[in-house]
């Protein structure tokens, strides 16, 4: 299965504690994965990639926070894209995962209790 297909429909698992989340774990990995590859490979992976960041808001926080490290790695290692749609998919899919990325924050400094 695809990190995609995994993220949206997770497998059954049995003697994981309820507090481990399986999106997140494999985004972890996968962010590890990313580190090491090419820019070659990551390239070659765009519309992967883009798929799985557009699904980015509706995910848990921590996985948002994730897929926000995951696209700041890919643009460190394949920008500037040639393609002029390319381009445009990317800039709107930061725009609205950062849109998600700053409602978990304003939400978190909504909280009075966040400072105790």
């Amino acid at each position: 299965q695809t990190v995609t297909a995994v993220i949206k429909n997770p497998p059954p698992t049995e003697g994981l504690s309820a507090d481990i989340c399986l999106d997140v774990s494999v985004l972890e990995l996968f962010y590890c994965y990313m580190r090491n590859a090419s820019a070659t490979q990551l390239s070659e992976a765009w519309g992967s990639l883009l798929a799985l960041i557009r699904e980015g808001c509706s995910l848990s926080p921590p996985a948002q926070f994730l897929l926000a490290a995951i696209l700041h790695e890919l643009m460190i290692k394949c920008c500037p894209l040639e393609e002029r749609k390319d381009q445009k998919d990317l800039q709107d899919v930061t725009a609205k995962l950062i849109d998600c990325v700053s409602q978990v924050c304003g939400s978190c400094l909504e909280q009075t209790t966040w400072l105790r």
